[in-house]
């Protein structure tokens, strides 16, 4: 039997239910230990999840936040499916807003997808589904660590979210390479790190992240790269 995995990678603006969202379908063997009635509900999940993120391009939150939460719930569910359940109950897109539930379905969905990378260790798995899991992975820790900085659904506290931020950082997340920047730069959750912060701009930078208004993330006594280029060209 074959598996297919949907990796999603988010760009909706929060609070605001507008954006747009894609998902890259990756085809593979399936792993021995997986029975047939795992991969048909995961099946099931994923076809849930690219109904509600057709739903939510078009605009329709309501019906975006029925397919999510089917995605969530359906034989339990698939990563990204719980992750954006938990944002739609978050910001209320098309159901009735509630930060608590919304941080405890992201939480899960973090949870579940740190699973899948630990159990990776040992399987054998083609690239295609270690790149979806990674993906699963750092959506899900930036969007945890999101609730964590600015108190969405559990205590503020913006030493757990550098955490989260550093941990999608170094995932390939230029949202949370950004995010870990600013709370580094400006000494929140931790002591003021300016060399750090300027690392995590200059690779949210190196994705296509807007850096404007950040020109000082490039003197040499925060890139010692550009340190090295400089006295090597003496």
């Amino acid at each position: 039997m074959r598996s297919t995995n949907l990796s999603t990678t988010s760009t909706l603006n929060s609070g605001t239910g507008k954006g747009t969202l894609s998902t890259t379908s990756n085809s593979g063997a399936a792993g021995k230990r997986t029975s047939a009635p795992n991969q048909t509900a995961q099946s099931e999940a994923e076809k849930f999840l690219t109904l509600g993120i057709s739903h939510h391009e078009s605009g329709d939150l309501s019906r975006s936040a029925f397919y999510f939460e089917r995605s969530a719930k359906i034989e339990g569910g698939c990563v990204v499916g719980m992750c954006m359940w938990g944002m739609a109950l978050r910001e209320g897109w098309g159901v009735r807003k509630d930060q608590k539930r919304g941080f405890e379905w992201i939480s899960r969905a973090a949870s579940r997808a740190g699973d899948l990378m630990a159990t990776s260790n040992g399987k054998t798995r083609n690239e295609a589904e270690l790149k979806a899991i990674r993906s699963e992975l750092k959506l899900s820790v930036y969007e945890l660590g999101k609730c964590f900085c600015y108190g969405w659904g559990v205590k503020q506290d913006r030493q757990m979210a550098l955490e989260y931020f550093e941990l999608a950082a170094k995932l390939g997340d230029a949202d949370a390479q950004a995010e870990a920047g600013a709370l580094l730069a400006a000494g929140k959750g931790c002591k003021k790190d300016l060399k750090k912060a300027a690392m995590y701009y200059r690779m949210a930078e190196a994705q296509g992240y807007d850096t404007v208004g950040l020109s000082w993330i490039h003197k040499d006594k925060y890139d010692p790269v550009s340190v090295g280029k400089t006295k090597g060209g003496r």
